[in-house]
């Protein structure tokens, strides 16, 4: 797959997670999500490294609270372009 745009990324993150596109934004908190638990984030780290080739480390794994924090990881590897 190729560079997504936000609009794109927002899509692909409410089908991994079953939601409704329109429900997220970058803004919407990992909590809020139901199906970003911990199995949700192995769903995460294997669509990322099968959609992207991106592997993610655990201290940045820890560090994702929201979509915008996931979004600005993958934006400083190519993954989002705005």
């Amino acid at each position: 797959m190729s560079a997504m745009t936000p609009n794109q990324a927002i899509e692909w993150v409410a089908e991994l997670f079953d939601e409704e596109p329109g429900n997220l934004s970058e803004t919407s908190a990992r909590e809020d999500i139901v199906m970003w638990d911990s199995m949700g984030m192995l769903l995460l780290m294997g669509e990322l490294d099968s959609d992207f080739d991106v592997q993610l480390e655990e201290e940045q794994l820890a560090n994702l609270q929201s979509i915008g924090d996931l979004f600005t990881l993958l934006r400083g590897q190519g993954v989002i372009t705005d």
